[in-house]
């Protein structure tokens, strides 16, 4: 009777800290990124809330460049993401600071470059549709599917260009569980810039 009281007593303190540490606002940081960099997604909305301004940017309708992509699902696509995110590598420097119901923590993420891919996709799509308008053989949507084509291989060579961001990242107690906080800085520090390159195009193309 003593031995099962025992181990009844240390199942219940091991399910105590499980729960106390699944909680933690260290251990919901670093179950995020691992959740973005395997595209879970139900654990990524499970973990996170939702802070972004921008919408995802794309050019707009007037836009007759045969070159960047017709919209932001191009770049979006579960081929393209599972790439990209794939590449992210995070670092947490420090543990995460409480203060109440919110919290932070300093993070290093270092992802593709992808300001510098997509100037060097754009720059060979355009020639590629130029050349292919020449010969009668152009088509907006072959142009589409060679541009994420483009993107794709630029993401999968191992001479790959990375940039790092150094951050802040936010946390909030929600409901009394703790959500990374997910903002358009965070957006754009995970995709390498994508998001930020994005909308300046965007904003370039309606000038």
């Amino acid at each position: 009777m003593k031995k099962v009281s025992v181990l009844l007593l240390a199942v219940v303190l091991l399910t105590l800290t499980g729960c106390s540490a699944a909680k933690s606002p260290d251990t919901v940081l670093s179950k995020f990124f691992d959740a973005v960099k395997t595209q879970d997604t139900d654990a990524v909305q499970a973990l996170s809330i939702s802070e972004v301004t921008t919408a995802s940017p794309s050019p707009s309708a007037d836009d007759t460049s045969p070159a960047s992509p017709s919209s932001s699902s191009d770049l979006e696509s579960a081929e393209v993401m599972n790439i990209l995110f794939s590449k992210m590598t995070v670092t947490i420097e420090d543990k995460v600071t409480v203060n109440g119901d919110s919290a932070s923590a300093p993070v290093k993420i270092t992802a593709p470059d992808t300001k510098v891919i997509l100037q060097a996709c754009i720059a060979a799509a355009m020639k590629d549709a130029f050349s292919k308008a020449l010969d009668g053989n152009a088509s907006d949507e072959k142009t589409q599917t060679d541009f994420t084509k483009l993107f794709v291989d630029a993401l999968s060579k191992p001479d790959l260009s990375l940039t790092t961001t150094e951050m802040t990242v936010q946390l909030k107690k929600v409901d009394g569980s703790w959500k990374v906080v997910v903002t358009d800085e965070l957006m754009d520090a995970m995709t390498g810039g994508m998001i930020g390159y994005m909308k300046n195009l965007a904003d370039a193309f309606q000038q």
